[in-house]
């Protein structure tokens, strides 16, 4: 809708088409409908976050199969920390730092989309270097994992409050299936809605399976994201 789409540029420019676009498009189509199958589809106007941590990251928020809002914008670089890009920055910094560094507009680009990040901050790009090196104590690591939880946590709570309530959180994607401890982390950060998971539940295994303690409030679910199909199905359609 135009109220999430919309940036505080002039009305002219909005007409224009400079506005949120959105992306992961597929992978979050791809947890509307597996979510809905898993429980059986009993709420079809279940509030549902969708988490597609990767290489790219983003959170989504779906109310009855249709996405209301998401994190990522008019390009990929908003939102989410994730493994080379910032995610969001202040505009008026960027534009300092720019002036600062001297930086000509491919320079800047660059930076926040090939070397920030998990990378930028931590080291490495790929969580599983960073987990193994916070646990020996790396300060650096450690402030990069920091960050990459807290962005999540709290996108998935703008995402609930877009959606005005939560039923369900899906985590997919390489981060997102893989690994249980992050999914533990953000659900930690987010048991005052209600989230939770099962210990005994939160494996790294790949099947799809709902995670959350029996009879939680806000159902988990940990998905092994099919994209193709949704790209097939999408061809097949016509769309």
């Amino acid at each position: 809708p135009d109220r999430a789409a919309a940036y505080g540029l002039p009305y002219a420019d909005f007409l224009a088409g400079w506005r949120k676009v959105g992306f992961h498009g597929f992978s979050h189509a791809f947890a509307a409908a597996r979510v809905a199958v898993l429980l059986g589809d009993r709420t079809p106007a279940r509030n549902l976050v969708s988490v597609h941590l990767g290489g790219g990251c983003s959170v989504a928020a779906i109310a009855g199969a249709h996405s209301i809002d998401t994190s990522m914008g008019f390009t990929p670089q908003d939102g989410l920390l994730m493994a080379t890009r910032s995610g969001t920055l202040d505009a008026g910094m960027l534009l300092a730092y720019m002036r600062e560094r001297k930086l000509s507009i491919d320079a800047a680009e660059a930076i926040i989309a090939d070397d920030s990040g998990l990378l930028g901050l931590g080291g490495s790009a790929d969580m599983r270097e960073i987990v193994h090196r916070r646990d020996e104590n790396d300060a650096r690591a450690q402030l990069a994992y920091d960050v990459f939880i807290y962005r999540v946590v709290t996108g998935i709570g703008a995402m609930a409050a877009a959606l005005n309530g939560l039923d369900a959180v899906a985590f997919l994607g390489g981060i997102g299936e893989h690994m249980p401890g992050v999914r533990a982390d953000v659900c930690a950060g987010l048991s005052h809605l209600g989230v939770r998971v099962d210990g005994s539940r939160n494996s790294p295994e790949t099947a799809d399976a709902l995670i959350s303690p029996a009879g939680a409030n806000v159902t988990v679910v940990r998905l092994h994201v099919r994209e193709a199909w949704m790209m097939a199905l999408a061809a097949a359609n016509g769309s």
